[in-house]
């Protein structure tokens, strides 16, 4: 452990996005090195697309009953999730998990949002609790999906092709991430709902009014989030 000096980055500088793609094409060359296989998987790896749809039914019944969100579920979210479904049906029909040797070493839970600014322009990436073997389409979806990102059309085209261009089956991992896409944003739309959950939904506001202004607040970013990866 190490304590490093400077500041979270709020809003990404020109050039930082260069600098995370390549500490990310790093990893994936790492990932061939001999002593490399140790490593478990990633936290919630998704090594197939019936892996993805465990994951998200997961979350559908992770929620509390809160008559809002119980509609937006019903008319916007699982329809996309159906949709989504049909266009990976075939795989669904026949699952099997991604080959080893198309697997690469991700930083799971990676951006910007998880990085300081050192007092000499230095980025430094911190949190790697989740890091481990995965598909490494997962972790492009993630990086261009995370709402804390903040990238632009160009700057999600820019990570999509320099990250799908460093994988030696680069053509079927393009093919894979449009496929997978949408499910990927169906992941992150629950995510942003998390303070309904279960779990968590203890620390919601007691009073009907503010409650409901969470899950508006919340929602409001989750419907952005499925229409622009539908």
């Amino acid at each position: 452990m190490e304590w490093i000096e400077g500041d979270i980055i709020t809003r990404h500088q020109p050039g930082d996005l260069d600098d995370a793609l390549r500490f990310v094409e790093g990893i994936f060359r790492a990932s061939q090195d001999a002593g490399a296989s140790g490593f478990p998987l990633a936290s919630e790896a998704c090594l197939s697309a019936i892996e993805i749809c465990r994951q998200i039914d997961q979350r559908f019944d992770s929620f509390i009953s809160h008559a809002p969100l119980d509609q937006a579920l019903v008319d916007i979210v699982k329809p996309a999730y159906a949709a989504a479904r049909d266009t990976i049906a075939s795989e669904l029909a026949a699952p099997s998990d991604l080959a080893p040797s198309q697997r690469r070493l991700i930083p799971a839970d990676f951006g910007f949002h998880n990085a300081i600014r050192q007092r000499d322009g230095t980025v430094r990436y911190i949190d790697f609790d989740y890091f481990g073997w995965d598909d490494p389409v997962k972790f492009i979806a993630d990086f261009v999906v995370h709402p804390a990102m903040s990238l632009d059309a160009d700057e999600r085209a820019e990570v999509v092709a320099r990250l799908t261009n460093a994988l030696p089956d680069s053509v079927a991992a393009s093919a894979r991430l449009r496929r997978h896409l949408p499910l990927y944003a169906i992941r992150w739309a629950l995510i942003l709902l998390n303070a309904f959950r279960k779990d968590r939904a203890a620390a919601l506001p007691v009073d009907e009014d503010a409650r409901s202004a969470v899950f508006v607040r919340q929602w409001q970013k989750a419907r952005d989030m499925i229409e622009r990866y539908r």
